[in-house]
């Protein structure tokens, strides 16, 4: 539709044009047979000539644009320039598919914020409300009864600390996805540090009658990392298998080195995980069984805390687990 519009302006024009020079002709030579001669055959030529200066044009314009698509594409063309339309249509496809993919990640990332503002709220809301209601009870002629006075206190304190382990844990998790938080990575014999968790731990570990075994190697192990941020890791691990496990059960913290990593496993011999909850363990909040999670306690973060750490040593935190096998988590650390 465009072309026929182009070489209908091309007659037109050489038609008068041509009619003009006729007209000057004419006149100069005082004859009109000049109008009748000149009128066709100057039109024909002035329209071959337009025609063809056009066409030219044209065409350069067409294999200049050609040239700029085969260039571009010629490494997934080859060398035949009739690939072009199929290299074309692969690069468009492939376009495609990485905004697509960029549009889940998006989205994904949304539904993530949205949960985890929802998840933030619920936790503060429970020790706020609990915490207020005491105060209020205190209020209102509470701190004058001996009987409960305390109690009540006792109970506002420890939601106090709750919040306060929650923020705490939180402010970690923002320092190390910000980079903010610098691991201090020192040698240290690995040993050692996991007999210092266990003892700290005792008392928990005492009122579920459980035990605890450490296997290893007879030589010791060293590793290269952050010794207190290691520490966090194993308490968190060490303090969920107490948590979950059996009662009268055992955990078991076995190590291995393996070339320049030591491989370590956390074990307990709790009810275990199903796997679809797998894949969202080590995430901020979640809970495989939210009533039984909350009776055992703890801020939901342990484990998206593990994660972050490890991951700052560049390493990564594998789950195994079924229904009925209990539980293993496996990391690895740089030897020395």
């Amino acid at each position: 539709m465009k072309d026929t519009r182009i070489y209908r302006l091309i007659s037109w024009s050489s038609i008068f044009i041509s009619l003009i020079i006729a007209v000057l002709a004419s006149l100069l030579f005082f004859s009109p047979w000049f109008l009748v001669l000149l009128i066709p055959l100057s039109a024909l030529l002035i329209w071959y000539i337009f025609r063809n200066i056009v066409n030219k044009t044209i065409e350069s314009r067409l294999d200049h644009i050609y040239n700029i698509i085969y260039s571009k594409n010629r490494p997934a063309m080859g060398n035949n320039p009739d690939d072009t339309l199929s290299a074309l249509k692969s690069d468009v496809s492939k376009w495609r598919s990485t905004q697509h993919n960029e549009l889940e990640k998006l989205r994904l990332s949304d539904r993530y914020r949205k949960e985890f503002v929802a998840n933030v709220t619920h936790e503060l809301k429970t020790p706020i409300f609990t915490i207020q209601g005491y105060i209020h009870s205190l209020l209102d002629g509470a701190i004058n009864d001996h009987e409960v006075n305390m109690i009540f206190l006792e109970k506002a304190a420890k939601n106090v600390e709750r919040m306060s382990s929650l923020v705490a844990d939180l402010e970690i998790i923002t320092q190390l996805e910000t980079g903010v938080l610098k691991f201090e990575m020192e040698v240290f014999e690995l040993r050692p540090l996991i007999e210092e968790v266990i003892d700290s731990l005792e008392s928990k570990i005492s009122s579920k009658q459980r035990t605890s075994i450490i296997r290893s190697p007879e030589e010791p192990v060293y590793v290269y990392a952050d010794k207190e941020r290691i520490r966090q890791v194993f308490t968190n691990l060490i303090e969920n298998s107490i948590k979950y496990g059996n009662e009268g059960g055992q955990s078991t913290i076995q190590f291995d080195q393996q070339g320049k990593s030591v491989i370590i496993e956390v074990k307990d011999d709790g009810p275990g995980i199903q796997e679809e909850h797998l894949p969202r363990l080590f995430e901020r909040f979640y809970r495989v069984d939210k009533s039984r999670s909350r009776v055992a306690g703890g801020t939901g973060l342990g484990l998206s805390i593990v994660k972050h750490i490890i991951e700052g040593h560049q390493k990564t935190i594998n789950v195994r687990s079924a229904p009925g096998k209990g539980t293993i988590f496996t990391f690895s650390l740089d030897s020395r």
